[in-house]
This record gives C-alpha cells, structure tokens and sequence, in this order.
C-alpha cells in the first residue's frame, strides 16, 4: 500500500513557551485516493521514540501502521515528539504538558489542510497516550475522537502527596466503573459524563465532555 500514498515532512512552529523558540516535526502521510467520511490520524508515540514508531522500517516486511492506514484512504500524520527526533531540543527542562502543547499545534496545523469538518482523531500510546488525554481535556477544538492506548501518568499514586493523587486519577477502571477527573484540568475536565461500557476485554468507550473517548488498556 506504500505506492498509494504522498508523504510529507512537516515542520510547525508552536507557541510552547515565549522566550525560546519550537518548532515540531511530524511526517504527512497523504493518501492518493482519500476515502470520503473517513477521519484525519494523528499519532503520537510513547516515550523516546520518534515517528518511525508509527512507521517501521523493518527488513523483508512491510509493518507501518502509516502507511496501511494511508493506502486505506487516511489522512496520517506521525509526530516526532518535543525533544525528540527532528522536533526541537528545548535548552530547558520540559515535561508532558509541554509535549501535549506542541502535539495540539501540529494537530490544527492538520486540520487547516483538509475539508472543513474532517474529523480528526488523537492517537497515543504510553507517554502519547497521555498527550492526547492532555489535549482532550485542555484542547477540545482540535481532536474529534481520542484513542490513548497503554497510557502512562493515569493512575493512582498511593505513596504520593493529594496533589499527586488528584492530579493522576484512573480514567477507566478494568470493572468498567467510572472515575471522576479532578476539576482543575478545566473546563472539559469538569463536564465529563458518567458513563464507561465495555467494548471488550481491555477496551472501553465512554465521553470526554462531549468528545468520544476509547480506552486500550
């Protein structure tokens, strides 16, 4: 499916702090034959890798979930994380929320390119997971559907402090039951719907404000 599909390098300034430029680097996987209705991607990767997460070179075998995705007729794009790869290395210290900040840039970024009204979906695994979490909650323009996988930084912190404990609750637990988000993480975060249903045995569907969320745990 690779030859049905236009890649792009993307490189977007983002506004993660005022005193030192950013600039986040994401590969555009353009399908050549788009489907219609179908959503835009965008991907994050967990913690020290790049884009080639979502686009793996592997010798002898064609295993890019970019690329499958994109000959299907999706609209793809797979970041390079803040400090990462081909994105800026930030002089100073930077943390989760500064690498959701640059991620919600690349994803509107997406959005001023395709048809008004493309959905987009927001797609992480592990530290990435996280990152489309941070942008649903602070962000609800820019991602349509989220879909965290394996996240990191969403659990209960028995040993830590209440700040800690507040700051990182459970969005679904493996019961299905809902637990509530704090309500310093804004206004999406204090709108969420008490409501988590099962899709299978490690997946769950439930709202976030009112943006779907899909829970792979």
């Amino acid at each position: 499916r690779s030859r049905d599909v236009n890649l792009h390098d993307l490189e977007v300034d983002v506004p993660v702090w005022d005193d030192e430029p950013v600039t986040m680097f994401a590969r555009y996987f353009e399908p050549r034959s788009p489907a219609p209705g179908l959503p835009a991607l965008v991907c994050l990767p967990g913690g020290t890798y790049d884009h080639h997460y979502w686009d793996l070179d592997v010798a002898g075998a064609q295993y890019s979930f970019a690329r499958e995705m994109a000959g299907r007729g999706y609209h793809v794009v797979a970041l390079d994380n803040l400090g990462t790869g081909r994105s800026t290395q930030p002089a100073r210290d930077s943390g989760l929320v500064d690498l959701a900040a640059g991620a919600a840039e690349v994803a509107a970024e997406l959005r001023r390119r395709l048809p008004d009204g493309t959905p987009v979906v927001g797609i992480g695994h592990s530290m990435g997971g996280y990152g489309t979490l941070r942008i649903g909650m602070k962000r609800p323009d820019v991602f349509s559907v989220l879909y965290p996988m394996s996240s990191c930084c969403l659990m209960n912190n028995p040993g830590g402090n209440a700040g800690q404990r507040a700051l990182w609750p459970p969005i679904c637990s493996p019961k299905g039951a809902w637990e509530s988000m704090p309500n310093n993480l804004g206004p999406v975060g204090q709108a969420l719907v008490p409501l988590c249903t099962p899709l299978g045995s490690r997946s769950f569907r439930t709202r976030l404000g009112d943006r779907l969320l899909v829970c792979r745990l």
